[in-house]
């Protein structure tokens, strides 16, 4: 996966936070239950932004555009 490259959409709940590369993936499993499976595993992901924006500039709020799209949408067919 690293060696691609692959540029992704990093989007929390309806907020757009930018295009990020990961760069790293670390895993530690720790507890583990009586059958030898991990109960957790802890995650870490490096993510390095790519494009001329900044974090800043590219926060963009989709919600509005969601909800006008939706009311374009119930007015055809109500």
């Amino acid at each position: 996966m690293q060696s691609i490259q692959e540029v992704n959409p990093v989007v929390i709940g309806i907020q757009y936070f930018g295009n990020f590369i990961i760069t790293d993936i670390e895993e530690s499993w720790t507890y583990f239950g009586p059958t030898g499976n991990p109960r957790v595993i802890i995650v870490g992901i490096k993510l390095q932004e790519v494009g001329q924006t900044s974090l800043k500039e590219a926060l963009v709020d989709i919600a509005g555009n969601i909800e006008s799209k939706t009311r374009s949408a119930l007015g055809k067919l109500l």
